[in-house]
């Protein structure tokens, strides 16, 4: 874990890989919050529907 900061009820909790510190931050939303059921619904929808996943990159 990066960060993880106190908001009230909620923390702010960001992860990042061990290998890259310094790298992509990665961060953890509760489900309570109302902008969470849409892009989790559009998320698991690319991952189900092979005509939204975007083209893998080798």
């Amino acid at each position: 874990m990066k960060n993880d900061v106190s908001l009230g009820e909620h923390r702010w909790l960001t992860v990042v890989s061990p290998k890259d510190p310094e790298g992509t931050n990665l961060l953890l939303e509760t489900r309570s919050r109302p902008a969470v059921k849409p892009f989790k619904e559009a998320l698991a929808a690319s991952l189900t529907d092979p005509d939204d996943r975007p083209p893998v990159q080798k």
